[in-house]
């Protein structure tokens, strides 16, 4: 008994199967979904946590509590903010809300909007900060800073204390729409 040959050429596919494919499977097996790194951090982000300390300035003059510039490689997300702490004994003769301090957070030497006459305490220390409404975006080689300025407070040594609290991700990974 002879087996004929089969001719592939004449062989007939289902009408579903696309010509000359076969099983087509993707690339993963497994897809992935990526949220933007402007709501979650990605797998590859990197905590950005500038913190410092500073003994008052003089009246009229200003002091620099945090500065760190951002990798020219990365961009990234300031989520939260503190610029009081309950350790130690306060800042003496200051009363939250009068006017005397006035604390900023700059992008490149200039105040993100609604940031540059905090007058109160926003968050603490000891607890990483209070979570901003809407977070800031910093961008490659941006220069973060947080300023405390002093209005009419009387210096006697105290210490002002200040946080911004984050992540960075690789630039490219930032959204092309973000604002």
């Amino acid at each position: 008994m002879s087996i004929a040959p089969i001719n592939l050429g004449t062989m007939q596919r289902p009408p579903w199967t696309p010509k000359n494919s076969g099983l087509v499977t993707p690339k993963n097996a497994y897809p992935t979904q990526q949220m933007s790194p402007l709501l979650l951090p990605p797998d590859n982000a990197w905590p950005f946590y500038p913190n410092g300390s500073v003994t008052i300035p003089p009246i009229g003059g200003q002091a620099t509590i945090v500065s760190e510039t951002v990798p020219a490689t990365k961009a990234g997300i300031i989520r939260r903010f503190a610029n009081f702490s309950m350790a130690g004994p306060g800042i003496a003769g200051w009363t939250p809300g009068d006017g005397s301090l006035v604390w900023q957070i700059t992008r490149n030497g200039n105040p993100y909007q609604y940031f540059d006459n905090i007058v109160d305490v926003v968050g603490l220390t000891e607890f990483g900060g209070a979570e901003l409404a809407a977070p800031l975006h910093i961008r490659a080689r941006d220069n973060i800073a947080l300023i405390v300025k002093n209005i009419s407070l009387a210096p006697a040594g105290q210490i002002l204390m200040g946080l911004l609290n984050g992540y960075l991700f690789p630039a490219r990974q930032y959204p092309q729409t973000s604002r």
